[in-house]
């Protein structure tokens, strides 16, 4: 995972707050490490395999790479543009928002207790 580090360089401090998270597995399940960066309105960089399609939508809060090449050219990317950079990163906080919160399930169970009760 890349972190928000500072790094002393006048291109890269402008970004820090928009650095990117890589996960490259090669099996996962639902990774609690993907949405907590997407949470924290960080665009993640991953790997199709698992639960992590369900939490990166290609290009919208995110990048799915299939091989170290692909992904190190989707961080190139986002590095490269930083406004898009962000713009994920907010995608990825409204994507966990509607989809992962307990906020969300407890939602769906109310809903589901009144069409319980009115049927």
């Amino acid at each position: 995972m890349i972190s928000k580090y500072k790094i002393n360089s006048p291109n890269t401090i402008k970004l820090k707050k928009y650095i990117n998270t890589l996960l490259k597995s090669i099996r996962e399940g639902f990774s609690l490490v993907v949405s907590e960066a997407l949470w924290k309105g960080v665009p993640v960089v991953g790997s199709p395999v698992g639960g992590i399609p369900l939490q990166i939508i290609d290009g919208f809060n995110g990048f799915l790479g299939n091989n170290v090449k692909e992904a190190a050219e989707k961080i190139i990317y986002l590095l490269k543009h930083p406004e898009e950079a962000k713009r994920m990163g907010l995608n990825g906080i409204n994507h966990v928002k509607r989809n992962f919160l307990i906020t969300r399930h407890l939602k769906d169970y109310l809903k589901l207790f009144i069409e319980l009760k009115n049927t």
